[in-house]
């Protein structure tokens, strides 16, 4: 399969591109010449984890800068998203429940809830708002810098506003995703700031935000020096959980393993487990459609099939992948039952159960990533390296159970027992997740 590294590389070849040099510029008629494929497909790298090798190791990144031409430039063209802490309970001030909000994997539908619910106006202290823009558009003409680049002009490239919403004094610019990540593309939030800042006299603030398993989190960003492009900065970081019923303890505890799955997972990211069935049911049924979405290799995308698979959710058959019965019955779930029904499935992988039951026994000690892979090496096969790489994953798919139903607390690489932590919920919301 010749993947978009392979013909990024081509392209680089073609054309005779000095990569040593700080910028290029290709059109996209030459990269859909060479790579025969749509150049805005090409050019989609919202992650770093998505750029091609041949960029990545030489600290390169891809921006549009006009309605057909990119400009492959050297510097720091993405940005880690800070750690926002264990999620905060927030009442919601909504009259009744929004079910239409339930529906799809979409962002749109998760910031149109954090909106109503009142966490943006709690988390930008704007008391008023009102949606005035998203949606696709092409910037204004402006000028910057990337690392002593030289002056980059951009001009009607294009763009995307997720959602903005307008107060008396400023706006509110946001950059929604669906499911949890590491950092995004800087150029997702300051497009629209060089953009909107440019024609409308009012203060432009920009949010990176992410609904991730029943929270919203939320990141405000600002620069330090507008025409800077890596001048970029946190202002402030919050998550927030809508208030729910009591996490599902007890019926956790009653969970017995299932023998049959007596495996150690490899996933590393379990919201991309959890997204699956749904993309399935969406019309995502290849390796090479997954592989695509998210940007992975395919011994990853595989890692995340064998975990969906053995949650009972999809089957391949050697075929395309398909939803099972359960899987059905998960995809036509609400978004809270979801959580804490693939949390009880994940229980039922021995692994997992055992893990559980230290945690619930061990008081305000918790139970550490070390303790996790002396288990996985007494249980399992695995030696070496591997039961730590291993105990990471295991420590993900319960930060993943942490945010969802709130039966643990994960910190410090850490799970540590709801009710032995409850005291310090309430006197740190804001820690380390």
């Amino acid at each position: 399969m010749t993947t978009k590294q392979d013909k990024w590389a081509e392209v680089v070849r073609e054309m005779g591109l000095d990569l040593s040099k700080p910028l290029n510029y290709v059109s996209a008629v030459d990269v859909k010449r060479i790579a025969h494929e749509e150049p805005r497909l090409m050019a989609s790298m919202d992650s770093r984890e998505r750029l091609p090798l041949i960029f990545a190791e030489r600290g390169l990144f891809v921006l549009p800068v006009s309605n057909g031409r990119y400009a492959i430039v050297r510097g720091k063209g993405y940005h880690e998203l800070e750690d926002v802490g264990e999620p905060r309970k927030f009442e919601a001030r909504l009259p009744f429940e929004l079910s239409a909000l339930t529906y799809g994997t979409g962002e749109t539908g998760r910031i149109l809830h954090a909106f109503h619910s009142g966490i943006l106006t709690d988390f930008t202290a704007v008391p008023q708002m009102f949606q005035v823009v998203g949606g696709k558009s092409r910037t204004t003409s402006f000028d910057f810098q990337v690392d002593g680049s030289g002056s980059i002009h951009v001009e009607g490239a294009g763009m995307e506003v997720d959602m903005g919403f307008e107060g008396r004094d400023s706006l509110l610019l946001i950059e929604g995703k669906a499911h949890r990540r590491e950092n995004f593309l800087i150029r997702q939030l300051y497009y629209p700031y060089r953009s909107f800042r440019d024609f409308q006299p009012k203060a432009v603030r920009t949010f990176f935000f992410v609904a991730d398993a029943g929270t919203f989190s939320l990141w405000e960003y600002r620069w330090d020096d507008p025409f800077d492009y890596e001048s970029i900065r946190l202002s402030k970081a919050a998550s927030y959980r809508l208030a729910t019923d009591t996490p599902p303890i007890q019926s956790f505890e009653s969970i017995e393993p299932d023998p049959r799955l007596d495996i150690v997972p490899q996933a590393d990211d379990f919201e991309k487990v959890a997204d699956l069935p749904l993309l399935v049911a969406g019309g995502v049924s290849t390796p090479a459609q997954w592989m695509n979405r998210y940007g992975v290799a395919y011994r990853q995308a595989n890692y995340y099939k064998e975990a969906a698979e053995a949650m009972g959710l999809v089957s391949a058959d050697e075929g395309p992948l398909a939803l099972t019965a359960e899987g059905r019955r998960y995809v036509e779930m609400k978004p809270k039952e979801r959580g804490d029904y693939l949390a009880s499935r994940i229980l039922r992988i021995p692994i997992m159960n055992r893990v559980f039951r230290l945690v619930q026994g061990s008081e305000e000690r918790g139970v550490c990533r070390d303790e996790v892979a002396r288990l996985i090496e007494k249980t399992s096969h695995l030696r070496g390296s591997t039961p730590s790489r291993r105990a990471s994953t295991v420590l993900s798919f319960f930060r993943w159970m942490s945010r969802t139903t709130g039966a643990v607390v994960v910190r410090d690489g850490c799970i540590y027992s709801r009710r032995s932590q409850a005291r310090w919920v309430e006197l740190r919301a804001g820690g380390d997740d």
